[in-house]
């Protein structure tokens, strides 16, 4: 029985070294990324980051890092910020329900370098309403290197509460089979690579409807992800990367005298920052003039919107 025991350790201690090679990453992102679901957007886009660290970042060129939620992903073209900035490098690390306090999170996993410029798109969006420790999204970002960070921003309140996230969280951290859980789960129980879905074109109005009007009278406060702008902005100056903040915004349609308040109050706090290292632009300086028409959905811009955001941060490069 000890011979056995000591030989499945030595087992598990081998694979756990074999996961943390890039000749295996690569091959595992790919795998996995193939046998998602269409709608699986938060682990296509872990897929793509994590594939992207494992091949590794050769342009030493001083490049423009778009990080943010999915608003940075459906808010600015990336092909062609890259055409319009050209011939500075754009590396894209936003993924869906990114907060600053999961930036913090995920910042092991961004190829910063010194001269490169962090992009945020900030708003009063992304302080309140938010999950305190969204453990399950830290999981596969988990490193040492951010853990401290992430913790004291989250704050000693939440260790009894979560401390199964606190606990899921760590193991995350320390074994590289625990962080992959979910994808490895999607290889091996997906072994043939998926179908296209087909998606209903049909949205839920009513629930869509529900969701907007509890957008515009709850807006609760999240200190942890102030906590954690605050650790991400040091980390950047240590690291001397420049910060440019777009004052972020939503639909229109989701305004109301608490979220307008609380607009106000997030941008008077942002300005605090600004310094040679930290730029910001409001929405009055970006001069967008967005409407309603500019927006897809209640927090994402469309086509047209995209367009003229992405053109506006393109002359904020060229500058």
């Amino acid at each position: 029985m000890p011979m056995t025991m000591l030989l499945s350790v030595a087992l598990v201690c081998a694979v756990e070294f074999g996961m943390r090679l890039a000749p295996v990453q690569a091959p595992l992102w790919l795998a996995a990324r193939a046998r998602l679901e269409s709608d699986q957007s938060f682990m296509r886009e872990v897929c793509y980051i994590r594939l992207e660290e494992a091949t590794g970042r050769a342009d030493a060129t001083p490049s423009v890092i778009l990080m943010g939620s999915s608003q940075v992903l459906n808010g600015v073209d990336e092909q062609l910020l890259r055409r319009l900035i050209a011939p500075q490098p754009v590396i894209r690390r936003a993924v869906f329900g990114m907060s600053p306090l999961k930036a913090v999170a995920v910042s092991s996993y961004v190829p910063f370098r010194p001269g490169d410029t962090c992009f945020l798109y900030l708003s009063e969006f992304d302080f309140t309403n938010q999950d305190p420790f969204p453990y399950s999204w830290f999981r596969p970002f988990a490193s040492w290197s951010v853990w401290r960070d992430v913790m004291e921003s989250a704050g000693s309140s939440v260790y009894w509460p979560h401390w199964r996230g606190v606990s899921d969280y760590s193991m995350a951290a320390t074994f590289e089979l625990w962080q992959t859980r979910d994808f490895i789960r999607r290889i091996v129980f997906r072994f043939w690579r998926n179908e296209p879905a087909a998606q209903s074109a049909v949205a839920d109005l009513a629930t869509l409807a529900a969701e907007a009007e509890k957008a515009k009278t709850v807006v609760s406060d999240a200190p942890e992800q102030w906590r954690g702008f605050a650790r991400f902005v040091s980390r950047l100056r240590a690291g001397n990367v420049k910060l440019l903040i777009f004052e972020g915004d939503v639909n229109p349609e989701l305004y109301s005298q608490k979220r307008l308040a609380a607009k106000q109050e997030t941008m008077d706090a942002l300005l605090e920052y600004v310094g040679l290292d930290v730029q910001y632009v409001s929405r009055n300086d970006q001069n967008l003039d967005l409407t309603h028409e500019d927006w897809r959905d209640m927090t994402h811009l469309n086509a047209h919107g995209r367009e003229l955001l992405t053109r506006r941060l393109a002359a904020e490069f060229r500058q």
